[in-house]
């Protein structure tokens, strides 16, 4: 059964250099720091998050909180903002220069980082220069921030961020929105029901082109797993209306395009048109070929 734990990041441990595990210490209200381990890029250092997950005992290091998921809390303190600072995250900041940076903005910091950076050199010690090296990598992290709350939004895991962010980098927010379902194809580990799942709350309709289109290859992967290496055009017509739930008219129009465009792997035999998964199309060819 799942449980919940907030608090505030104080500590990263270690964070794997492709963001797809990390382990810090958190301050807990009761709990004092509790050890947390999750499968996904850490949160910032001084940010309020909650976890969800399942306390375990660690053979090695004991009892340990196993995040699967988490989401941000409420804006960061400014003892939380100085932590985050002079953590290391932020490259040209250390410790010291913290102190000064939040000394002198206080609450107003965060905005100051994000809209306005070139105030950084009202800061001894800070020159034009480097306000624009601190400024481009806080950038880099506010945009992992902003992704993952855009996912917790949308009911989306957050642990999804990084590998969203390698993907389409800074455009990722832009490019989701534009077309949600592009992710089930380009993004290793992200399929058609979870693509679905941020179209949905984004406002795509059931019978949406860019849903019906998607549908087709969720389709094909069902009937591939299934034991079958391809499938008869009226039959894929039907099985992704019953599998999306729409009717059959709006799925045979949208294949037909898809036909007329080339962008299926077909075949001709015994006066039907056959359809393959792309990567079993591509095997069978590899076979034929030999």
């Amino acid at each position: 059964m799942s449980e919940r734990l907030e608090g505030v990041v104080e500590t990263i441990i270690f964070q794997s250099n492709d963001g797809a595990f990390s382990v810090l210490r958190l301050s807990a209200p009761l709990l004092g720091m509790v050890t947390v381990a999750m499968n996904a890029l850490a949160p910032l250092l001084g940010e309020a998050v909650e976890l969800t997950g399942q306390w375990v005992e660690h053979a090695k290091f004991g009892r340990q909180f196993k995040a699967a998921s988490y989401r941000s809390l409420t804006a960061n303190s400014k003892q939380g903002i100085e932590r985050f600072l002079g953590s290391g995250a932020v490259k040209g900041v250390g410790r010291a220069m913290a102190a000064r940076i939040v000394g002198h903005f206080g609450d107003d910091t965060l905005f100051v980082l994000a809209e306005a950076p070139h105030r950084l050199a009202e800061i001894s010690g800070i020159g034009k220069k480097k306000a624009e090296v601190i400024a481009a990598s806080y950038g880099e992290l506010a945009e992992m921030r902003e992704l993952m709350i855009f996912l917790e939004q949308h009911g989306i895991s957050a642990n999804y961020a990084a590998k969203l962010q390698i993907v389409y980098g800074t455009a990722a927010i832009d490019r989701i929105t534009a077309n949600p379902y592009r992710m089930a194809r380009e993004v290793d580990g992200i399929g058609f029901r979870t693509a679905d799942r941020i179209a949905q709350a984004l406002g795509f309709t059931h019978d949406h082109s860019e849903r019906l289109k998607a549908g087709f290859a969720f389709a094909l992967t069902q009937i591939a797993q299934a034991g079958h290496v391809c499938v008869p055009r009226d039959i894929l017509e039907r099985e992704t209306a019953r599998l999306l739930e729409v009717g059959t008219e709006e799925t045979a129009s949208v294949l037909h395009g898809l036909l007329a465009e080339d962008l299926l792997r077909t075949e001709e035999f015994g006066g039907q048109c056959l359809i393959y998964p792309e990567y079993l199309y591509e095997a069978e060819v590899e076979v034929a070929e030999r």
